[in-house]
């Protein structure tokens, strides 16, 4: 089919999502967030090459996991019931810039991501991680530019050398030098003007 965008969202719409929207080889948009669907994303979504934004947010009895084969430039499921570690191996998804997976249900780091993701939102979930697992997961993505991992409601084991902003923070009891700049955007990706160092040390 020639249809290029599918814009639901903000519905009524209820039961599982279809696998039968795998056969949309040519959407670049998907958009059902705010509706009440359950279930999980199947795994046919990932026949869609063409996509490059997946907007499921908001659907709050959405579990299980991002299939690995489901890739698009932004993939935005905050809000929703995902558990574990939130996505499969999405390092293969390569135009993958924009991952936000907040106010979930994940106790574990998503860690098979591309080294292009630039923007990562992990913020109000019950993660239970370390300081060396937050950093192992960071190295890996040299173009990360902003990160939420909302300190307050972490369950990280940060070691008594992290300071507050603006000063900047450091993980670990050796951390390395600075190998980028954090900086917390808002839902419209606008910056904040509160900058963080992570993973690193920043004076």
């Amino acid at each position: 089919t020639a249809l290029t965008a599918l814009f639901l969202f903000d519905t009524h719409l209820s039961g599982t999502i279809p696998d039968s929207l795998g056969r949309l080889t040519a959407l670049t948009y998907l958009y059902l967030y705010e509706t009440t669907l359950s279930g999980t994303i199947p795994p046919s979504l990932g026949r869609l090459t063409a996509l490059t934004n997946v907007d499921l947010h908001g659907i709050s009895q959405l579990s299980g996991t991002i299939p690995g084969s489901l890739c698009a430039a932004t993939l935005d499921l905050h809000g929703c019931a995902l558990n574990g570690t939130g996505a499969g191996n999405l390092t293969v998804c390569s135009k993958l810039s924009v991952l936000d997976l907040s106010n979930n249900s994940l106790t574990g780091l998503p860690i098979e991501l591309p080294p292009r993701l630039t923007h990562l939102y992990l913020g109000s979930n019950p993660l239970q991680t370390t300081a060396a697992e937050l950093s192992a997961v960071t190295s890996r993505l040299p173009r990360l530019a902003a990160l939420d991992i909302a300190f307050l409601a972490l369950k990280v084991d940060l070691p008594a050398t992290r300071v507050t902003p603006p000063t900047g923070c450091r993980l670990g009891p050796d951390p390395p030098p600075c190998f980028f700049e954090l900086q917390l955007y808002d839902c419209a990706f606008i910056c904040t003007e509160v900058n963080y160092a992570i993973g690193c040390s920043k004076i």
